[in-house]
């Protein structure tokens, strides 16, 4: 995969576009090819199972 300028996308493509964030028991995840974000709530005593909030949103492109 290349990047917006035409080069190999780095090893750490995903971190670099801040897809993936978590922010105490939340966690965040961005889908490009569908324009929407996804947030999750850990639970400390299933931190393996991130449980979905609500539903997919539009971040209107």
């Amino acid at each position: 995969m290349v990047n917006g300028t035409g080069f190999p996308n780095a090893a750490d493509s995903l971190g670099s576009q801040n897809s993936v964030v978590v922010s105490g028991d939340l966690l965040f995840t961005v889908n490009a090819g569908s324009d929407t974000v996804v947030m999750f709530r850990i639970d400390k005593e299933d931190p393996c199972h991130p449980k979905m909030i609500g539903e997919p949103a539009s971040t209107l492109g």
